[in-house]
């Protein structure tokens, strides 16, 4: 039984590769570059998993843990490639042939214009993080371009020996969030020591139990009959791409018909309808506006709370060492100790609420990214019932996603609060004796309390709400980007049946003809990759 399904897996593959040949021969289609993208990715034996992360990150210590050995990565431009043997398809599994590929953080291969090809080239991302602010724009960039490239995708939070119990949770709490608005959907982060799992762990028994979760994880992502999905993958992508091309082959054809018919008010109808979606553009900024509105003034009203809950508790704090453990201090040392405190304890306060302001203002404009995605679906379901009606066609118009990056990204970087504002009054404290001088610090530290949380608050909540302000504006302009893209090739088609229609008969013959072969090669490609896929 197995051997049949091998030998139907490699019958399909077989079929897929002659499919992708015969569309890189079309002529007339944007579907040449695309086939032969999609034939290196089919007749790669080995799987390709790509390693990213800043420096400091720790990827070459997680590469030597993966693969039992030393690894010499470099720090270049471009990317290194390390092959190995590594097992695959579960913890015990079937050894595979694996390709390891670094990347630096600065790479065109990956991040530059032509990424999408090499992206598809790609079966397994990791993404290597450590307890610094979880993502930079690189990573997101590149946990967004492996998300639509639907590419499995693993994050590793390294380096995790070197946070507490208590740390560690929240970081990897902000990680996921983090994460799951670049990706696109929810992933799992897995908190690993990779200098531990090389150097095999010792008696650091969570430390191995960590690692042990990240490579069974791993596994699950690696299987080792992933060269049947790879295939099924290869498969939708050429199968949308086909019916993409087909569709605008079809609306092409049928709007030349219909005006040399004499029904050319039935296209002009249809035009009008996408004319509309156009102009419906504006109408989403507004909303979008008002949205940024009202998410601005929840975080001022929290930014005020913050800082009136922070100074109390902090005063409180003050008090109780005032009158316990510091209560024998010399004046110059509790003046030390006292803004030592306050320093720590504001930025920790501020720092926490901040994390979860940002949490809150992601996941807000995720919402509202989707929202606006469902009401412009809601436009192409309109224009794909006018299709229906008007000219009789069955269109599948689909529209990409949102990018991650373009629901906001939220982050703060408290300023450096370790400079004295006066050094002189601090000295002239400092040698002040003892009631006076304890006084005069006592009521310096509460001022400075007050100042010190309204400056910080107050900076965060200014970061916030500037980076809410460009969140927006990425945002509305990624819708917009999503409504042309969306519309402009179902206008090229309307256009080019209108410019067939103003040329002599013999040339316009010659291109109709031309435009039925297209329909018909394409109509036979979408089925044959339609019958490969329901086969699978």
């Amino acid at each position: 039984m197995q051997e049949d399904g091998l030998v139907s897996g490699r019958q399909q593959r077989t079929e897929l590769i002659r499919t992708l040949d015969e569309l890189g021969q079309l002529d007339g289609t944007q579907g040449t570059a695309t086939a032969g993208r999609l034939l290196r990715r089919l007749t790669t034996d080995c799987l390709r998993v790509l390693v990213v992360g800043e420096e400091e990150r720790g990827r070459g210590s997680l590469v030597e843990a993966l693969v039992g050995r030393a690894a010499v990565l470099t720090n270049a431009s471009t990317s290194t490639s390390i092959s190995a043997t590594v097992p695959v398809g579960s913890p015990e599994g079937v050894s595979g042939s694996v390709e390891l590929i670094v990347a630096p953080p600065a790479d065109s291969v990956y991040d530059g214009a032509q990424a999408s090809q090499a992206w598809a080239a790609v079966d397994v991302v990791i993404v290597v993080l450590t307890a610094d602010f979880p993502l930079s724009a690189t990573e997101r960039s590149r946990l967004t371009k492996a998300g639509q490239a639907a590419v499995p995708a693993l994050v590793v939070l390294n380096k995790a020996d070197r946070l507490g119990a208590e740390e560690l949770a929240e970081t990897v709490l902000v990680a996921r969030s983090c994460v799951e608005a670049a990706y696109g959907r929810e992933l799992a982060v897995y908190p690993v020591s990779a200098e531990i799992a090389m150097s095999g762990g010792g008696r650091d028994t969570l430390s191995a139990l960590r690692w042990s979760a990240f490579m069974t994880a791993f596994h699950e992502k690696v299987p080792a009959d992933h060269g049947r999905q790879l295939t099924d993958a290869v498969a939708a992508q050429a199968y949308h791409v086909i019916s993409t091309l087909l569709d605008e082959t079809r609306l092409l054809l049928r709007a030349h018909a219909l005006r040399e018919s004499g029904n050319g008010a039935q296209v002009r109808h249809f035009q009008a309808q996408l004319t509309r979606i156009r102009a419906s553009r504006r109408n989403v900024t507004e909303a979008i506006t008002e949205e940024v509105r009202r998410l601005s003034e929840e975080t001022d009203a929290a930014a005020r709370t913050q800082a009136q809950r922070l100074r109390v508790t902090i005063e409180r704090s003050l008090d109780t060492r005032l009158s316990g453990d510091w209560q024998d201090l010399p004046t110059g040392e509790l003046d030390e100790q006292g803004l030592a405190f306050l320093t720590r304890t504001v930025a920790e306060g501020t720092n926490s609420w901040c994390r979860r302001q940002a949490v809150r203002l992601q996941e807000a404009m995720h919402e509202l990214a989707r929202a606006a995605e469902a009401g412009q679906e809601s436009q192409l379901t309109t224009v794909r019932a006018a299709a229906r009606d008007l000219l009789d066609l069955d269109l599948r118009i689909s529209a990409e996603p949102i990018e991650p990056d373009d629901n906001g990204w939220f982050a703060y970087s408290p300023p450096d609060t370790n400079s004295r504002p006066n050094l002189l009054a601090y000295v002239a404290r400092g040698h002040l004796p003892g009631r006076l001088g304890r006084g005069h610090v006592s009521r310096h530290l509460s001022d400075l309390a007050r100042d010190l949380t309204e400056q910080q608050v107050g900076r965060a909540r200014s970061s916030l709400r500037h980076q809410l302000s460009e969140a927006a504006q990425n945002l509305s302009q990624a819708l917009l980007r999503r409504v042309t893209a969306c519309v402009a090739s179902l206008e090229d088609a309307l256009t080019e049946a209108a410019h067939i229609a103003a040329l002599p008969k013999s040339q316009a013959a010659t291109r109709l003809t031309a435009a039925e072969r297209r329909e018909k090669a394409l109509g036979e490609l979408a089925q044959r990759i339609q019958a490969l896929r329901t086969r699978s």
